[in-house]
């Protein structure tokens, strides 16, 4: 029953004007099965249900609601790599137009605000602006890079959250949400500037230390911390250098080495590398005691990153 009623509210969506559907918008149950099947929808569909957009008439252009949907699936679906045509772009600009040029967050008029669904959905934007012209009416901050040199004085909360009182963990999106947003968050740096020293977020440090290994700015020690030894950082950081060149991973590692190898001397007692808890860390040395050591750790000992000699921008007695 389900799937046909979702095959039911695709036909409409992509066929129908918004105003035909707009009141799922709002309410939280018909949201979620809206989303799902905004979800299931290629991208061409997607496309035909934005064109419908421009068919909302004189005093229907308070139904946001649609357009925030369609924000957030396209988004997603510009994140995995599908094209983006000119029929999204109305959806595109009935959004950002909307935006405070202030706004730390995508305050949607139509969906919840303060879960970390709502924040990662935040996130849609960067895979948007990535692929869209800047619209005329659209006063941009740090969040749009690319359309705005600004970095903020201080990133929200959500992108940096604080470990829990008494445990050394930090509140995260998980599954998915966190795949979606490390694959968005890598656009924003793409088009970013670098950011001052100290002042990256905990959620950014994947992408940012990844455009280290891309060649985009020096790396920067104090980015390692809340990163190496923290599953999910070293786990996203792995994945965003997967996909890079096979040609390039040389290259890539080498650029990491140094600073790694640096970060473990100045932030590690000598006497933890031997201890064997998951939070200590062993130097991405060749040497074969070096049995243990992290998963970024492990990925710059790469065949021909790896070898007897020390990088030229490290001294021979290094290590």
């Amino acid at each position: 029953m389900r799937l046909l009623l979702r095959r039911v509210l695709e036909r409409q969506v992509r066929s129908e004007r918004p105003s035909q559907w707009w009141p799922a918008c709002f309410d939280s149950g018909r949201r979620m099965f809206l989303d799902a099947t905004l979800g299931s929808m290629s991208i061409r569909y997607l496309a035909l249900a934005a064109e419908q957009q421009k068919l909302l008439g004189v005093g229907e252009e308070h139904l946001v609601g649609p357009a925030e949907a369609l924000f957030v699936a396209v988004g997603k679906r510009l994140s995995r790599g599908a094209k983006f045509s000119n029929e999204l772009l109305v959806v595109g600009r009935t959004v950002l137009e909307r935006l405070s040029r202030d706004s730390a967050d995508f305050a949607p008029w139509s969906r919840p605000c303060a879960t970390w669904e709502s924040y990662i959905e935040c996130s849609a934007i960067w895979a948007w602006i990535f692929n869209m012209p800047r619209p005329q009416n659209v006063d941009a901050g740090w969040t749009m890079p690319g359309w705005s040199s600004e970095l903020p004085v201080r990133y929200p909360e959500w992108l940096d959250p604080r470990a829990t009182f008494h445990r050394n963990e930090v509140a995260l999106p998980q599954g998915p949400a966190l795949t979606y947003f490390i694959s968005v968050s890598h656009r924003y740096v793409e088009r970013s500037r670098p950011p001052s020293a100290n002042s990256v977020a905990v959620l950014l440090k994947p992408a940012m230390v990844c455009a280290v290994a891309e060649g985009k700015w020096p790396m920067d020690l104090n980015w390692w911390s809340g990163l190496i030894g923290q599953d999910w950082a070293e786990n996203s950081l792995i994945d965003l250098l997967a996909m890079l060149p096979s040609e390039a991973l040389s290259a890539a590692a080498q650029r990491l080495w140094p600073s790694l190898v640096q970060w473990q001397r100045l932030n590690l007692p000598t006497s933890s590398t031997h201890s064997g808890r998951r939070s200590d860390l062993i130097l991405p040395s060749c040497r074969v005691e070096s049995q243990y050591s992290s998963p970024v750790m492990e990925w710059v000992k790469l065949p021909g990153v790896c070898r007897s000699d020390a990088p030229p921008n490290l001294p021979q007695n290094f290590l």
